[in-house]
C-alpha cells in the first residue's frame, strides 16, 4: 500500500511542475472556462486612441492606452501574466491571468495596478483610484496548447466607473 500511496504522490508532483512550467509563458483571457473565440484585428493604426466616455465596459489592448474623460484619466497595459489551463490539455489547476495596468488622473501617474482573475477570489479583479474604480471583466484570447499568442492580440474587458 505504501508504494501506491508513493507512486500517487509522484504523479501529482509531477502534474503539478507540467501545470507550474505553463506560468512562464505569457497567455490571456479571464474565465475559468475557455470562453467562445473572439476575432481580432490583424492591424490596428498607429494613431493615438480618442477618448471614451466616463463610465463603462472598454477594451484595452497592449501599446494603445485607454484615454477616458477627455484624458483626465488614462490606463495603460504593461505586463501579463498567464497561467490558465490552455484548450488540449488537462490540468490539475485551473489557473489564473493577470494584467499590470498603469493608471494616470488628471495629468498625474499613480501607482502601477495589478488586476487578476482567479477563483474564489473576486476582489483580485478591482482596483481602485482616488477618482475611479476599474474592474477586470476578461482577458482574450483564452490559451490553446500549441499556439502562441501575440502581445497585440491580448485584449482586456475593464469596468471603469467613477468613485462615490
Amino acid at each position: 500500500m505504501r508504494g501506491l500511496t508513493m507512486v500517487a504522490a509522484v504523479a501529482a508532483a509531477a502534474l503539478l511542475a507540467a501545470c507550474a512550467a505553463r506560468q512562464a509563458r505569457p497567455r490571456a483571457d479571464s474565465t475559468p472556462s475557455p470562453p467562445a473565440s473572439e476575432p481580432v484585428p490583424a492591424s490596428r493604426s498607429a494613431s493615438p486612441p480618442a477618448p471614451a466616455s466616463r463610465a463603462g465596459i472598454h477594451e484595452l489592448r497592449f501599446d494603445e492606452p485607454l484615454v477616458l474623460e477627455d484624458g483626465e484619466l488614462v490606463i495603460e497595459w504593461l505586463e501579463i501574466q498567464d497561467s490558465r489551463c490552455p484548450r488540449g490539455t488537462t490540468c490539475v489547476w485551473v489557473g489564473e491571468v493577470g494584467i499590470l495596468i498603469s493608471v494616470a488622473e488628471q495629468g498625474q501617474p499613480l501607482e502601477r495596478k495589478e488586476l487578476a482573475l482567479r477563483v474564489n477570489d473576486e476582489a483580485a479583479a478591482w482596483a481602485t483610484t482616488p477618482g475611479h474604480e476599474i474592474h477586470l471583466l476578461r482577458v482574450s484570447p483564452y490559451p490553446t496548447h500549441g499556439v502562441e499568442t501575440e502581445r497585440a492580440q491580448h485584449v482586456a474587458r475593464l469596468d471603469v466607473r467613477p468613485r462615490g
